[in-house]
């Protein structure tokens, strides 16, 4: 079972097992290079749901409204309505080398995914959420880019600590299928876990 830390303390589809949901290709639009310490505070037209593609399930927050900070990120059923906290908003920040960082808004709290403190954390941290650094967000750790692995499914790559974002648990045993499983930041890859070395760490973005 892979590893997990307290959430924060420092401030403060299967495709085919889901209906009527259309998944997207990778997002065109990306924003230039900005110069440091400027945000675009850009959103994609559009609310989507991060789906893991290995256990069928959305990151989600706690009930149907909005949360405080510091509340953990899980996993749990797609609900993918208006009504749930399981949209979040992809807001570009800066390109770094040619690379499109975003940080990941949740519609209904207006919170961002977060990682304790604002450095580089170890494997098995949990996500959170938390207020989003709109001003400076690269003295904070809630960038994160996309490593798209074929047109439908990304990995979800964190900035300052380049881990990917994970379900707790492991696909080969099916100990990352239960609902309100804590999303952690694990390594993306190694060739001896299921799913070709990805374990659960494949992502589609849905509306």
């Amino acid at each position: 079972m892979k590893s997990s830390t307290s959430p924060k303390r420092h401030r403060a589809i299967r495709l085919m097992a889901i209906s009527g949901i259309a998944i997207l290709a990778p997002l065109a639009g990306t924003v230039s290079a900005h110069a440091a310490g400027t945000s675009t505070h850009v959103t994609f037209a559009g609310q989507f749901a991060l789906y893991n593609d290995t256990t069928g399930k959305c990151a989600d927050l706690p009930n149907y409204g909005s949360n405080p900070v510091n509340t953990p990120v899980t996993q749990y059923n797609c609900t993918l309505g208006p009504g749930d906290n399981q949209m979040w908003d992809w807001e570009a920040t800066r390109s770094v080398n040619g690379v499109q960082l975003y940080e990941l808004v949740n519609d209904k709290s207006g919170l961002c995914m977060d990682l304790p403190n604002y450095g580089s954390v170890p494997a098995g941290t949990r996500v959170s959420t938390y207020t989003c650094n709109y001003s400076y967000p690269y003295n904070d750790n809630q960038e994160f880019y996309r490593i798209w692995v074929n047109s439908t499914e990304t990995e979800v790559v964190n900035l300052a600590s380049g881990l990917c974002l994970d379900v707790s648990g492991w696909a080969s045993d099916g100990s990352d299928m239960a609902n309100n499983l804590p999303l952690t930041m694990y390594p993306c890859y190694n060739a001896s876990w299921a799913n070709g070395g990805y374990d659960d760490h494949l992502w589609s973005l849905v509306n």
